[in-house]
């Protein structure tokens, strides 16, 4: 194996990349590895260091037979992680662990093609949940969701010259009708206000009004400060929120507090008397409960916390 290569800028992108030559095929033919898209040189050269290794210890695999599984896993998710939002990539992760890896991982990258895809989505819509007790299949939603992964994982294989075209492009998704989310069904008014009367004093109560009254995501909402809160001005500063993420474990799922919005940006929204009133309330039982549990308190200055002050997962509510 060539010892001359050496990672390169590319100037277009801003991105790293090298190419090496390989010990030849058996039948005498050239070989050579090219990979694209790294942050930095070090993430550069530790994947040539690494290439180099797997080819003296005869692991490496030649891109001629390289496995759609070995791709995703290996090569393409952990590049694209370094691009996408943590919980963008868990989903991405995820659903090719589920709906991609068991049905079509072993096929060859360069025998991939739109009837292969076109018979995966078939399979999911019809057999494919991995958990629940709903229906067997998937919805259209979710399987379009497949598709749009799979075609940007192969837009990148066609970019890194590992195919020469892009199987999705041959393949029939859901139609965007079919995978429309269902239209959402809110509480009247009267509802709202029945549903907060019955809760009132309860300490749910007081997320619950917040989200009533200025219309916040739940994870904005669960992220709010007291340091982003002005009660004298009746503002409010969205500048992070909590969203549900993998356990450190590996197991489950929890809140976690992220320091941005879904949209990117902070914004400011302006309070109602009620709501003011009800969050110097709530600000002090909080602090009563704080100095109930003294330094078992793991304060993150949020408004809206568990009793002990971590963040709530999203979902509870």
């Amino acid at each position: 194996m060539s010892q001359n290569a050496r990672p390169m800028k590319d100037p277009a992108t801003g991105t790293w990349w090298f190419i090496v030559d390989l010990p030849a095929a058996p039948n005498g033919r050239r070989r050579q590895a090219k990979r694209r898209g790294f942050r930095t040189k070090v993430d550069a050269q530790a994947a040539l260091d690494e290439l180099r290794v797997t080819t003296r210890q005869g692991t490496f695999i030649a891109h001629d037979r390289q496995n759609l599984a070995d791709f995703l896993d290996n090569d393409w998710l952990p590049v694209v992680k370094r691009r996408l939002a943590e919980s963008t990539w868990e989903s991405y992760e995820r659903n090719v662990r589920h709906h991609v890896v068991p049905y079509i991982g072993g096929l060859r990258m360069q025998a991939l093609d739109g009837g292969h895809l076109n018979r995966l989505y078939t399979q999911l819509l019809a057999s494919g949940r991995v958990h629940g007790t709903q229906s067997p299949g998937l919805k259209p939603r979710t399987v379009r969701y497949v598709h749009t992964i799979l075609h940007s994982a192969l837009d990148d294989a066609v970019k890194w010259r590992r195919v020469s075209t892009n199987a999705a492009n041959q393949a029939t998704a859901p139609s965007a009708k079919s995978a429309k989310a269902p239209e959402m069904k809110v509480w009247s008014g009267d509802e709202l206000g029945n549903f907060l009367r019955l809760n009132d004093g309860d300490r749910y109560y007081f997320p619950w009004l917040f989200l009533a009254t200025t219309g916040c995501r739940r994870g904005e909402a669960l992220g709010l400060r007291w340091r982003d809160v002005d009660l004298t001005d009746g503002i409010a500063a969205i500048r992070q929120q909590v969203i549900p993420l993998t356990k450190p474990s590996g197991r489950g799922r929890e809140g976690r507090i992220v320091s941005r919005t879904k949209s990117g940006g902070s914004r400011v929204i302006e309070l109602d008397q009620r709501t003011i009133t009800t969050l110097r309330t709530w600000k002090a039982r909080q602090a009563s409960e704080k100095l109930l549990l003294g330094s078992g308190y793991d304060d993150h200055d949020l408004i809206f916390a568990r009793p002990d002050g971590l963040p709530f997962h999203p979902f509870f509510f």
